[in-house]
C-alpha cells in the first residue's frame, strides 16, 4: 500500500469526527463570545438601569 493510499484511508476515518465536531467548536466558540459581551455590557449600565454611550457603542446602537 502506498503512502498516498494510507492517508486517504485515514483522512476517510478521520472526517466523519471533523464533520461532527467542527460545528461544536464554532458553537461553543460563538456563545462565549456572546457572553463575553452580555458581561462586558452588564456593567455599563447606570444607577437609573440605562445603558452608558460605551454600552450603546459596544452593542452597535445609534444615540439618540
Amino acid at each position: 500500500m502506498s503512502t498516498l493510499s494510507t492517508v486517504r484511508a485515514g483522512l476517510s476515518v478521520v472526517n466523519p469526527f471533523t464533520n461532527l465536531v467542527e460545528p461544536l467548536i464554532t458553537s461553543v466558540i460563538g456563545f462565549a463570545k456572546s457572553l463575553r459581551l452580555a458581561i462586558e455590557v452588564s456593567g455599563e449600565i447606570d444607577t437609573a438601569n440605562r445603558l452608558t454611550s460605551r454600552g450603546r457603542a459596544l452593542l452597535n446602537i445609534r444615540e439618540d
